[in-house]
Formats: structure tokens, C-alpha cells, sequence
């Protein structure tokens, strides 16, 4: 615990002289009143351990912001990822703050909308600074909020020493806070979704159905996907594996909860927020489908090992349910020709992921059967499959569509480190380790001859 305190610390110290930095290299003195606004909303809103996990992801992501900007300026001369939608995304955004919304249109509208506004009220104060840096604090602000979610939900199931890692381990994950520090969509998502699992657990009070109707309605008119992975737990949670000995939803709360739902859906589709049902064919599978294929072919390599089974036809596809929850393989270290600041930082995550996820599976499996966590694991384990599902489907290569899933299985990851002998723990990161061995030979061999 004292070196948990410590770490706290120097990350305020580190955040504070990182935030300095941002300011002197961007010229952007307006940062330190969102800096104070975030710490602001943090001393409201959250509790003590909560509100040092925020501050935790803060300072992290404000650290990490130099090192990967300077990174993506070497690759590109852009301080984005690379990938033409970060870029794609502020340039919409700073056209619509001069007057010319000819890109604001389709699934992206809401996104786009919320940036805009959230941009017009920084030109309110800073006159006409549209400087890409406050699209990277709007969207640090929105990931400081995943641990702190974390916590509340797993702090009433989960031993105290467990959710504390769990939620350190969320602060400092490489590819969370890399999402953070950019202009991506997901960065808008993972924290809501997360509040929508916390707010399906505590869904006997009436304020939280709509609170969670809400929530769900911004999650999927932003990324509709997991959008369908919080209704799908939500259902799962409160519908289908409800404990025999605990009171159900009554069926004119049902009534009730499903009217507000459709008359939110009714009330979005009017506002314009489903625009994408307009296009002709767009509400097709079909048509989706076949889109996404193209996609996917389009930016993924042609030797790639994902784009060679997303083509293999039903065993290809298979076979992809099982390669998408280690993507990226191998770590961008390793497939790069130049190693960058920004390859080496989400190697790290990637590795460490490699070994989390196994683990984290067993102890899920475990959880099944434990009456304190059955009902909650039953119903996560499923939302992961159909999660990975639809990420199978679709966008393989891009590895930050499924990283909403991973905070609660950091939570089953230490768990399962905590309850387990120290003996029988080394023995599984030994069988995970030969088995990750075999598995390279066997993909440098397929790699090779496909």
C-alpha cells in the first residue's frame, strides 16, 4: 500500500510537469483551466480511491501524450496514429467550426456533434484556437473515468487488494492510454460502457434504467457495436440468469422500462442521431458484411495472417474467433523495420495481454460456479464471445475495438493470482509461456506456406 501511495504521488508530480511541457510546446495556455476542471470533477463526483485512480489515468495519459505525439510527427509529420480516420476525424471537426459541415453526416454524426460543441465552447474562452491538443484532452478526460468505473463495479464482488491492481493495471495499460491520447471514436465509448455494465448491476433503481437507456443510446450511435455488447449484458444480467432466490423485475417494470426504450430509439431516429439507416442498403447485413470485408482487405497487409483467414472461407472464419483476442500478433516491434517510441509502448500492452487474457479466462471459468460471481461471470464471459464476434467480422487488424472488454478482465487476472497457490500460479505462466512457443513455430511455419 505505501507503494501504491508513492506511485500516486509522482504521478501528480510527472502530470503536473508533463502538462507544463504540453503547454509551453502547444501555446495553449487554456489547457491548465481543463487540467483544474478535471481534477474538479473528480473531487465531486468520485469517492477517495476512485478519485485517485482518475488521477492516476490523468497523469499517465498526459505523460504518455509527449512521448507518442513526438512519435506519430517522426512517422507521418501529423501528431496522429497512424490511420487516415484520427486525422480524418479533427479535420471534419475544425471544417464544421468554420462553417462548412459538408462532412457531417452518417453513423459519425453524434461524434462529430459533440466534438464540435465541446470545440465552439473552447473558442468561447480562447477566441479561435481549434489546436489539436484539446481533442486529445477531451478524450483523456472521457478514459480517466474507465478505472474509477472499474472500481465501482468490481469492488463489491472482488476481494480489495484484487480491484486495487486491476484498476492500476487499467490507469497505466499502454493501448488505453494510447486510445486516450488520440482522436478515435473508441476513446468515447470505453468509459460508457463500462458505466452501463455498473449501471445494469444496479438496475432496481428506477433512475438508472434511464440513466442506462441513455448511455446505451450515445454508446451505439458513436460505436455501434459495443453498443449491442452493454444490451447484450444488460439482458444476460437481468433477464436471463437471475437468481432463483431474488426478486425479478416485475412485468409492468418490464412494460415500463421497455416503453422509455422505445420511445428513446424513436426519439434518436427523429434527432437525426441513426443517419446511417438512411443510406441505401446500409441497414442490410449483407451489404454490411461484404462492406466490412472490403475494408478489412483494404488495410490489412496481403500476407497477413488475419486477412488470409478472414478469406479461408468457414474455417478461416473459425479460426479468426480464436486469433482476434491476441491481435496485434506479433507485437509492432517485431514487424516493424524501425522501432519507434510508439511500437515499443504498445508492445508492452500487447505482451502483457498475451498472458492476461489465458489466465483471465480460467479464472472466469472458475467464477461460473462461485455463487458470488456466477451470475455476473456467466453474463460477461457471453458478452466477450459475441463481442469478439462481431470484432471477427469486421475490423480484426484494429486491436482498439475490442479494448473496452479488457478492464474487468484485469479484475479476473488478479483474482486469480490472489486466490490461487503461489505454486500452482508459476506452473500456469510456465504452461502459458511453452505453449506460446509452440504456437510461433506453428505461425512462422503457416506464415510461410498460405
Amino acid at each position: 500500500m505505501r507503494n501504491l501511495k508513492l506511485l500516486f504521488f509522482l504521478s501528480n508530480l510527472i502530470g503536473l510537469f508533463a502538462l507544463v511541457y504540453i503547454i509551453y510546446n502547444t501555446n495553449e495556455p487554456f489547457l491548465l483551466v481543463l487540467y483544474l476542471l478535471y481534477i474538479a470533477f473528480a473531487l465531486l463526483i468520485y469517492k477517495k480511491q476512485e478519485r485517485a485512480f482518475f488521477y492516476l489515468s490523468l497523469n499517465a495519459s498526459l505523460l504518455f501524450l509527449i512521448f507518442l505525439t513526438n512519435s506519430y510527427i517522426a512517422q507521418t509529420g501529423l501528431p496522429f496514429a497512424p490511420g487516415g480516420d484520427a486525422f480524418n476525424y479533427y479535420e471534419v471537426v475544425r471544417n464544421m467550426c468554420e462553417g462548412d459541415f459538408s462532412g457531417y453526416y452518417g453513423r459519425y454524426k453524434l461524434y462529430l456533434f459533440t466534438v464540435w460543441k465541446y470545440y465552439e465552447i473552447i473558442e468561447f474562452f480562447t477566441n479561435t484556437s481549434t489546436n489539436y491538443i484539446y481533442f486529445f484532452f477531451l478524450n483523456i478526460f472521457i478514459c480517466c473515468n474507465i478505472s474509477p468505473l472499474l472500481y465501482k463495479i468490481a469492488t463489491r464482488m472482488f476481494n480489495a487488494k484484487v480491484v486495487l491492481f486491476a484498476c492500476v493495471l487499467t490507469s497505466l495499460f499502454p493501448p488505453l492510454i494510447q486510445v486516450a491520447t488520440n482522436t478515435w471514436r473508441e476513446g468515447f465509448v470505453y468509459a460508457p460502457f463500462l458505466y452501463s455494465i455498473y449501471l445494469s448491476l444496479n438496475i432496481k433503481k428506477n433512475i438508472n434504467i434511464l440513466l442506462y437507456l441513455i448511455v446505451f443510446l450515445f454508446v451505439v450511435n458513436i460505436r455501434a457495436e459495443i453498443g449491442l455488447a452493454s444490451l447484450v449484458f444488460f439482458i444476460l444480467y437481468n433477464f436471463i440468469f437471475v437468481d432463483k432466490g431474488k426478486k425479478k423485475i416485475s412485468s409492468l417494470q418490464k412494460g415500463l422500462y421497455f416503453s422509455i426504450f422505445l420511445f428513446m430509439i424513436l426519439l434518436s431516429y427523429n434527432m437525426g442521431l441513426f443517419e446511417y439507416f438512411n443510406y441505401s442498403n446500409a441497414s442490410s447485413l449483407e451489404f454490411q458484411y461484404n462492406a466490412y470485408n472490403d475494408m478489412s482487405n483494404e488495410f490489412s497487409g496481403n500476407n497477413s495472417l488475419s486477412n488470409k483467414l478472414r478469406n479461408g472461407g468457414l474455417v478461416g472464419r473459425v479460426l479468426l474467433f480464436f486469433y482476434t483476442p491476441f491481435v496485434p500478433i506479433p507485437p509492432p516491434v517485431f514487424a516493424t523495420k524501425t522501432i519507434d517510441f510508439f511500437s515499443f509502448f504498445i508492445s508492452i500492452g500487447a505482451i502483457i495481454w498475451y498472458f492476461i487474457f489465458p489466465i483471465s479466462v480460467i479464472s472466469i471459468k472458475n467464477g461460473l460456479n462461485d455463487l458470488n460471481l456466477s451470475r455476473f461471470s456467466k453474463s460477461y464471459l457471453i458478452t466477450f464471445i459475441i463481442g469478439i464476434i462481431i470484432i471477427s467480422l469486421t475490423a480484426v487488424g484494429s486491436f482498439r475495438h475490442k479494448l473496452y472488454l479488457y478492464p474487468i478482465f484485469f479484475v479476473y487476472f488478479f483474482n486469480y493470482i490472489y486466490m490461487q497457490k503461489r505454486e500452482k500460479v508459476i506452473k500456469i505462466f510456465l504452461g502459458i509461456i511453452f505453449t506460446y512457443l509452440f504456437a510461433l513455430l506453428i505461425y512462422l511455419y503457416f506464415k510461410n506456406i498460405l
